[in-house]
């Protein structure tokens, strides 16, 4: 999240708020990411692997990823749905940054 830790503001937070940020808006931007990838056509996403192999047998083995395969399809199918841009996903991420941690929404808005 680069964008966010060059922004006015956020360096000026304590470490571990900074942490605490970081931690609870990853997982939001990466549906985000994936959701770029997604074809509607096919439901399926970029895993960052080379093969269909591969991924089952990290489906296989690490079965957690299975839950998050099924939140990668819903929001894809939203984004691709409402035909989004990189700026509106762009906006959407740092939305989610931004409340990702109710307890530093308003400090972070403060600063920016």
């Amino acid at each position: 999240m680069p964008f966010f830790s060059d922004s006015l503001g956020f360096r000026q937070l304590a470490v571990e708020d900074q942490i605490r940020i970081a931690q609870d808006s990853l997982y939001p931007v990466v549906l985000l990411y994936h959701a770029r990838s997604y074809d509607l056509e096919t439901g399926e996403f970029d895993w960052f692997m080379s093969t269909a192999k591969e991924r089952d047998i990290i489906l296989n083995i690490l079965t957690p990823f299975r839950t998050m395969q099924n939140h990668f399809r819903c929001i894809g199918h939203i984004v691709k749905r409402l035909n989004m841009t990189e700026e509106e996903l762009a906006f959407v991420a740092a939305m989610s940054v931004l409340t990702a941690s109710g307890k530093y929404t308003h400090a972070f808005l403060l600063l920016i």
